[in-house]
Parts: structure tokens; C-alpha cells; sequence
């Protein structure tokens, strides 16, 4: 009977891995086709910022300079995001490019990426920074760190400020401060915020969106 028993849980236990390999390979067909049909009219967005930004239709007015340039931005990053939603389970390669990152420069591109949204939200922003300031580090590795960041930070805050701050620490490091007037993590959800698919919030009570791969992305980024 115990022999006849085992037997049956391991068949059911076989039956169930089998189904999970099956559920597993319609994610990934489900993420290729996604990233694909996102792809096709990305492509399009950046061909003609591009090709407006190389004057090819001629000259930009002064006033629509600014607003090209932040199409094509935001287009490249979610091209960029795109591609990582098919990498992020996979150890990215580590980077042998070190640059000296002016960490002034580097702040101001991350709020001139997200002025439409802060002004869309009327969020006031602020930042404060040594001008000095600067770090060798991956300057592509950096942004891909603190787009997300930035990103939650927006989403989350519906009044009031986002406040970034940057400060040596020691002689060799730098701690760059993100704080908002946001609606905050729940203490029980701030252990998992950081893994794949978790967000800071129960999924039947969710109100925005995101898939919850984010901060899994920062978390793996950060360590490599």
C-alpha cells in the first residue's frame, strides 16, 4: 500500500512539473510575441525622431527641439525596457566600461527624461548637488539603476515633491538619495519589493500598473 502510494504522488508530482514546464514555455512564447508587436511601432517612433533631429525634414523650430529630443529619449528607454523583459531572469555581462560620471550631468538627465510626467502630475522637484561631484562607474549601468527608481517615484506620488539629493561619502563614495512624498511601502511588503513579479501592494487590491520586475532588475543590476 505505501509502495502503491508513493508511486501515485510521484506521478502526480511528474504531472505537475510537466505543467509548469508547459506554463513556462507559454510565458516565454507570450513575452517574445509581446516585445515583438511593442518593437514594430517603437522602431517607427525612433526612426522619425531621429530623422527629425538629423534635420532631414529641415530645420526645428526652437520650441519643438526639446520635446523631440524627450520623445526620443523615452522611446529608447522603453525599446531598452522591452528588450530587458526578455533578459531579466538572465545575469546580464558584466561591463568593463568605467567612465567618469559627472554626477551633476548625470542628475539632470534623469529630471529633464521625466519632465513631462512631473508636469503632468504637478509634482514639484528638486535635487542637490555638489557640482564637483563625480564617480567612475557605467554610466549605461547608472541610468538603467535609477530609471526605474525614478520611475516608481513618479507613479506612486500623487502631490507633493520628489527630492533627490547626492553626497560624498568618505573619500571614494557617493550616496544618492531618492525621497518622495509618495504613498509608501506597507512594512510587511518591503522584503519582497525586490524579487520578481512582488509589488508593495496585495494583487487584488492593485491600483496601478507594472508587472513587478523593476526593482528585481535595479536589485540584479546593483549586485553585478
Amino acid at each position: 500500500a505505501m509502495r502503491h502510494d508513493l508511486k501515485k504522488s510521484y506521478q502526480s508530482i511528474e504531472k505537475k512539473n510537466q505543467q509548469l514546464l508547459e506554463l513556462d514555455r507559454k510565458k516565454d512564447e507570450f513575452i517574445a510575441k509581446i516585445s515583438h508587436e511593442l518593437n514594430t511601432p517603437l522602431n517607427g517612433i525612433l526612426g522619425l525622431s531621429n530623422a527629425l533631429m538629423d534635420r532631414q525634414y529641415g530645420q526645428l523650430d526652437n520650441n519643438l527641439q526639446v520635446p523631440i529630443e524627450t520623445i526620443n529619449n523615452s522611446a529608447n528607454r522603453l525599446h531598452s525596457l522591452v528588450k530587458q523583459l526578455t533578459l531579466f531572469k538572465q545575469q546580464e555581462p558584466q561591463s568593463n566600461r568605467i567612465d567618469n560620471v559627472a554626477i551633476s550631468a548625470f542628475i539632470k538627465e534623469l529630471f529633464t527624461s521625466f519632465h513631462t510626467q512631473l508636469v503632468k502630475k504637478q509634482l514639484n522637484s528638486y535635487y542637490t548637488i555638489n557640482i564637483d561631484l563625480a564617480l567612475k562607474s557605467d554610466h549605461d549601468q547608472l541610468i538603467k539603476i535609477f530609471m526605474p527608481l525614478f520611475d516608481n517615484a513618479i507613479k506612486f506620488t500623487h502631490r507633493g515633491e520628489i527630492n533627490l539629493i547626492a553626497r560624498a561619502v568618505g573619500k571614494t563614495g557617493i550616496a544618492i538619495t531618492l525621497i518622495d512624498t509618495g504613498i509608501g511601502i506597507a512594512v510587511d511588503k518591503q522584503d519582497k519589493i525586490f524579487e520578481s513579479f512582488e509589488q508593495g501592494f496585495d494583487y487584488e487590491n492593485r491600483a496601478y500598473e507594472g508587472a513587478g520586475i523593476g526593482l528585481a532588475l535595479v536589485k540584479q543590476r546593483v549586485e553585478q
